[in-house]
């Protein structure tokens, strides 16, 4: 177990972090100096990174921090498991199994993605701008998941897992219409239809106040739909999208 206290250096744990993320994907030289040093004149930021590498590699096995000749990369295999790679492989496991037709193993999978993201990446840290384009490629992702299995749980009839699903979703991003759509069609079709309606007035307001617009025709026509009674008694399969 390696521990922030025994990498010690502040730049040497930052550098660990830029090499775990990356998922032992060469980093060039350049742009490590620019994520640990930015501005400073190259061949001041290069002898630092010199330091800042030797003092990870007495931490680590020196085996495992592998220089090439213009870039470092992490070389851990399978004996390192790393979250942000683990929720990766659930995804497109996930998806692999949705495109086969094989409900269950998709929704496990999706499952697994879903409990392995607790947070944005190194969300809170200081000095992590360098991971924001990877930080909000994983929220997508996440976005994807829980749009799918909020899509998957309610053509199986689990309408209460669907609505949980989109609710977290929206917990993540708000003003995403398709999934205030999706919520306002399963609660719609779970009986609870004064939930809908609040939930579309709810959508309609947060459209109106961050983005200045109002909903899609095809929200208007399902609140119509909402507003006009019951949902089908068809099982709760069926979700606009």
């Amino acid at each position: 177990l390696v521990t922030p206290e025994m990498v010690g250096r502040r730049k040497a744990l930052t550098l660990l972090k830029v090499l775990l993320v990356n998922a032992g994907r060469p980093v060039p030289c350049d742009t490590l100096q620019a994520i640990l040093w930015p501005g400073a004149a190259p061949a001041l930021a290069a002898g630092r990174l010199h330091v800042v590498v030797h003092a990870l590699r007495r931490v680590l096995d020196a085996s495992v921090v592998r220089r090439t000749p213009d870039a470092y990369r992490l070389d851990v295999g399978d004996a390192c498991w790393v979250d942000v790679r683990a929720f990766g492989a659930a995804v497109a496991a996930g998806r692999r199994a949705e495109r086969s037709g094989a409900i269950a193993e998709a929704i496990g999978a999706y499952e697994t993605a879903a409990d392995l993201y607790r947070g944005d990446l190194l969300e809170g840290e200081p000095d992590a701008d360098w991971c924001s384009l990877e930080r909000e490629h994983l929220r997508e992702l996440l976005l994807d998941v829980l749009t799918a299995l909020a899509g998957l749980h309610a053509r199986e009839g689990d309408l209460d897992r669907a609505i949980a699903c989109c609710r977290r979703a929206l917990r993540v991003d708000p003003i995403r219409e398709e999934i205030h759509r999706r919520l306002v069609e399963a609660l719609w079709r779970a009986g609870r239809r004064d939930e809908a309606l609040r939930q579309y007035r709810t959508c309609r307001e947060i459209l109106r106040q961050e983005l200045g617009v109002a909903p899609l025709p095809e929200t208007e026509r399902l609140a119509e739909r909402v507003r006009a009674g019951p949902a089908p008694r068809d099982g709760g399969r069926r979700v606009e999208t």
